[in-house]
């Protein structure tokens, strides 16, 4: 019987991956296939702030391999924050929490970074 759990939802493009915890022994059971080239964060996350005193339940859908396994990060990092909100410095610091996009810098001539003046022939 598990009383005790937390769940999290994280998101990627088109992938939604959804991680349930419960107090146990250190299981990780994954419904989906995925290749476990990409798991070196999500197994760091593990590692290091859940140990062996939660089973892990990960639903992913939709979505190429990289993105599912960010939407993993990012759910796991939401069940991390609500069951310990002080780990918040050290995930932020671990860059499992920011995305790593940026905004693009404005070129010379252009009006934004992309878009180009009106045309006019006349």
């Amino acid at each position: 019987m598990k009383i005790f759990s937390f769940s999290g939802k994280g998101r990627k493009k088109s992938s939604v991956a959804k991680v349930k915890i419960f107090k146990g022994n250190g299981k990780i059971i994954i419904i989906k296939n995925l290749t476990t080239r990409y798991f070196y964060n999500i197994y760091k996350i593990i590692i290091n702030f859940l140990s062996k005193k939660f089973d892990i339940k990960i639903y992913v859908k939709g979505g190429g391999e990289i993105s599912k396994i960010k939407s993993i990060e990012y759910a796991l990092t939401n069940v991390l924050l609500k069951i310990k909100p002080n780990y918040k410095k050290i995930i932020k610091e671990m860059n499992l929490i920011s995305d790593s996009r940026k905004n693009e810098r404005k070129k010379i001539g252009f009006v934004k970074s992309r878009k180009k003046k009106q045309f006019s022939k006349r």
